[in-house]
């Protein structure tokens, strides 16, 4: 029995990238969304320093916080810090929730009650999208397979550009989804405009 797509939770991912070419596939992403059926795609986000930190009424601040690192000290105690460069894109999708990737670059080390941390060491996004809602009527449900299937698409493609990509995918597509026609499309446009610079 197929689960109720109305009361899924949402998509969890995350994407390491041990690369120079972390500009470059910022903006491969960016341009492969612009292909997909996001309601609308935010211009390439380059951040660095202190812009990484949420200011008062900041209209990144979903960005932003979803591209922090996390620390876990002990079972009671979490620690996030901001990065130093954080380079990717927003987007809506067609639920009309946000979808955000931002591939972060963090300080080699934290201080913490006296101590120091290491941190992340490559460049690294972590975020979860809700790709399914609460809503029951069949044109929401449309949206929000359309929105996952968008989300997969891309995390496709950056698995495919060589970063190494993780998904908690409730539904179960994730696994299924390599290799299947409208993903294979969507990775062989984004290689053309790799090729093409653009």
């Amino acid at each position: 029995m197929k689960p109720d797509l109305s009361k899924m939770p949402p998509v969890h991912f995350t994407v390491r990238v041990a690369s120079a070419r972390v500009s470059e596939i910022a903006r491969i992403l960016r341009d492969a969304a612009c292909e997909q059926s996001f309601r609308s795609v935010s211009e390439a986000i380059a951040l660095y320093g202190e812009e990484c930190a949420v200011v008062e009424n900041d209209p990144l601040k979903t960005f932003k916080v979803r591209a922090r690192g996390f620390l876990i000290i002990s079972p009671k105690q979490v620690v996030t810090y901001c990065p130093d460069t954080i380079e990717g894109f927003e987007a809506t999708m067609p639920n009309g929730n946000q979808f955000c990737l931002g591939l972060a670059r963090f300080p080699s080390s934290i201080e913490v009650d006296g101590k120091r941390f290491k941190t992340i060491p490559e460049w690294f996004a972590q975020s979860m999208t809700f790709a399914h809602t609460v809503k029951l009527d069949q044109e929401n449900r449309m949206q929000c397979i359309e929105s996952h299937r968008s989300v997969l698409r891309i995390l496709r493609i950056a698995e495919d550009l060589g970063c190494e990509v993780v998904v908690q995918d409730p539904y179960g597509q994730w696994k299924h989804s390599a290799g299947q026609g409208a993903i294979g499309k969507a990775i062989d446009s984004a290689k053309r405009l790799a090729a093409c610079g653009h």
